[in-house]
């Protein structure tokens, strides 16, 4: 009797499953964007290409297995809650006012368990089980990623990263409000989303991947529908979010965060090019990636198809995609090796300083630096063109793009302090040595030509003088008026007389008065400060070592560091990458270093010690 109890159980759930399964509306979105701001579509574009033709030198998909060894980024996650409390319409956990931490811990670890294919399925263990990693059509893949809930928030205090909002009043204009019909998603019913951003703007994108739970989208509160949807990773950091109704927290085995998470590290859907429907098949380039086949969606498709079933769209047996993450499938049981790779190469290229984020690590000690003597207070045209005093900076381990003074922002800001942000954007921080040059990088984000001056608090007294002043650009051209200007770049040399080993204040400004000083109030435009600290020489040198030399050997085919004959383990051994980042570091006796979990780039540079001496090895 008791199994008869169980079974029935599980097919009441399983109806329940089938007739709420959902989708996304990630193609809709994106394509939306990408319409009103076709520079988008060409940036996706440019990294798409470069990752194409980069996959297609390795080509060793076929070749790899789908378990990892490498590096699991760690990406910091912060939820925004966007609740409904009138205590009207929908009522209950799609309120979001009845759900718990604990609930959306669990959602989030459940997406983690995907992503490492160690997922299990309470209720219905053989359809929604992940497969084990290996090799085959009923293998998954490791996709090297992990949602963890941030631990630190932007103003540098403790948080669970979940923050909780009251959305009662939101709408869309003078239109629906979000009480009654949720967030527009088809422009008929319910808040738009830019109210929501509004009441809940993103955390700082280059730190945190931002994402919003709404109860709904275009009156629909079901566990059916449209579920969400995410940006892809090729977007400005602005438009770069995911929106999940709550109902993913709540339906049986609900995949939506590991899907569209997906589309956030540069997966489409399986179907690409096809009607997600399942009426027609894709084209054969469909979502790019080598070893998912063509297919159609299978949304509403149940029982899923086996692999001893014929694909309609390849007239062959089904090789997997029909239990895919990124399809639409009541059986969800796999990712693949090649959307690892892609996975891997479209995130660290689109998003590389998220990829390094310590936004979910614990509060440790706060960087201190001397307060300037004076800021930049006011700006006199406050309703100047938007960007003014918009700087991109590369200098050492800093790389930063600000939006400059934005006039039709209610908040448009003539200063910001980077370095509050110590704690979690290491983007806005560097060492850089005594008496030897250091390459800054400046491009201008602006839409009008401007002045742009940088001073080093090099004595640390707080006061930006004349003779501190190490940049001066008297008019910085913009890229949007000259799509052949280049960027400005200067070799900065502390002096020997500068403060050294602690942190200094470095101011970047930007205005359209000619006269432009560090502080005061400027015309139209901004000043940004970030931390520099100056290192004496090291007493004992490193030595670059050469080709010639032959102490190590890089095979670029396996992707492997050799140490010539003669020459006894790496022993303890870093390797950088070109922002200075330590990606992968150990300590060991054997004479060789595998690259497996490392990402193609231009240039990584080892470090390690022979016979005493500190070398490095750039390949």
């Amino acid at each position: 009797m008791k199994n008869i109890i169980l079974a029935l159980c599980s097919l009441f759930l399983l109806s329940i499953s089938l007739n709420a399964q959902g989708f996304c509306a990630f193609t809709k979105h994106q394509k939306k964007i990408e319409a009103k701001n076709p520079k988008f579509r060409a940036e996706r574009e440019r990294i798409e290409q470069e990752v194409r033709e980069e996959l297609r030198a390795t080509n060793t998909i076929g070749f790899k297995d789908g378990d990892y060894s490498g590096k699991i980024y760690e990406i910091p996650v912060v939820v925004h809650v966007i609740e409904n409390r009138t205590g009207n319409g929908n009522t209950g956990k799609d309120d979001g006012t009845l759900l718990t931490d604990n609930e959306i811990k669990q959602w989030i670890e459940s997406a983690n368990a995907m992503f490492a294919s160690t997922y299990v399925s309470q209720y219905f263990p053989e359809d929604n089980s992940f497969f084990p990693v290996g090799k085959g059509a009923n293998k998954g893949a490791v996709i090297p990623f992990k949602l963890v809930l941030a631990k630190r928030s932007p103003n540098c205090k403790a948080t669970s990263g979940i923050i909780r909002y009251d959305a009662s009043a939101m709408k869309r204009g003078a239109g629906d409000l979000y009480a009654t019909a949720g967030l527009s998603n088809n422009g008929s019913a319910g808040a738009n989303e830019d109210a929501m951003l509004e009441l809940a703007p993103h955390w700082p994108e280059n730190t945190y991947y931002n994402i919003y739970l709404v109860t709904g989208f275009d009156a629909n509160f079901s566990e059916g529908g449209i579920m969400g949807f995410a940006s892809y990773c090729t977007l400005p950091n602005a438009q770069y979010h995911a929106v999940m109704k709550v109902g993913t927290l709540t339906a049986t085995d609900d995949s939506t965060l590991a899907h569209e998470f997906g589309h956030a590290l540069g997966l489409m859907h399986t179907f690409e090019g096809a009607d997600a429907e399942g009426q027609n098949c894709p084209n054969a380039v469909n979502d790019e990636v080598d070893d998912t086949e063509i297919s159609k969606s299978l949304l509403s498709v149940y029982p899923t198809p086996k692999n001893s079933d014929i694909n309609p769209c390849t007239g062959v047996n089904y090789q997997g995609v029909q239990y895919n993450v990124m399809n639409y499938t009541a059986s969800v049981k796999k990712f693949t090796v090649g959307q690892r790779e892609r996975a891997l190469k479209m995130f660290l290229k689109a998003k590389p300083l998220l990829a390094k984020s310590v936004g979910a690590q614990e509060l440790g000690t706060l960087i201190t630096v001397r307060g300037a003597s004076c800021n930049v207070t006011a700006v006199e045209d406050v309703n100047s063109m938007d960007n003014v005093g918009a700087i991109n900076i590369k200098f050492g381990m800093i790389q930063n793009e600000s939006m400059g003074y934005v006039a039709s922002e209610a908040n448009g800001k003539p200063y910001i302090d980077y370095t509050a942000q110590s704690c979690y954007n290491k983007s806005i921080l560097t060492e850089i040595p005594l008496m030897s040059a250091t390459k800054m990088v400046l491009e201008s984000g602006s839409a009008i030509n401007q002045t742009v001056r940088v001073w080093i608090d090099y004595n640390d007294n707080g006061v930006f003088e004349s003779a501190e002043r190490i940049v001066d650009i008297p008019e910085m051209k913009s890229v949007y008026l000259d799509a052949n200007v280049k960027p400005y770049t200067f070799d900065i040399t502390p002096p020997a007389s500068a403060v050294t080993d602690k942190f200094l204040r470095m101011r970047v400004a930007g205005d359209v008065n000619s006269n432009l000083k560090p502080c005061g109030i400027y015309k139209s435009g901004q000043a940004q400060d970030y931390l520099v600290k100056i290192k004496k020489a090291t007493a004992t040198p490193i030595h670059s070592l050469t080709p010639a030399e032959a102490v190590v050997i890089y095979e670029r085919r396996t992707k492997t560091l050799r140490l010539a004959q003669g020459v006894d383990g790496f022993g303890k051994y870093k390797i950088y990458d070109v922002n200075g980042f330590v990606v992968k570091e150990g300590n060991t006796h054997a004479r060789s270093i595998s690259l497996g979990g490392l990402v193609s780039q231009s240039v990584y540079i080892l470090e390690f010690e022979v016979r005493g001496k500190r070398l490095t090895y750039k390949f």
